[in-house]
């Protein structure tokens, strides 16, 4: 019986842990949030976490699913 109790306190653990990871925001707004990288990015990303563009130069070939800074959006404490 014991064995069992422990495995519970266990999964317990675990689960709260992994209720909580996510308890830091990466934007407070959309200013915050920018492309992931400089060429055809598909996902936005926290600014920190940006590339430095100033010397890349990108094709002008634009694809359907790449994003615009514009696009990017801060939403309930996460870049999107």
């Amino acid at each position: 019986m014991k064995y069992y109790k422990n495995i519970l306190i266990v999964i317990s653990l675990f689960l709260l842990v992994g209720c909580s990871t996510k308890m830091i925001n990466e934007c407070e707004s959309d200013s915050d949030c920018v492309p992931e990288r400089c060429c055809h990015p598909k996902a936005c990303v926290p600014i920190e976490e940006a590339s430095d563009c100033d010397k890349v130069a990108c094709t002008l070939d634009y694809q359907e699913d790449d994003i615009v800074p514009s696009d990017c959006r801060c939403i309930e404490g996460v870049c999107n």
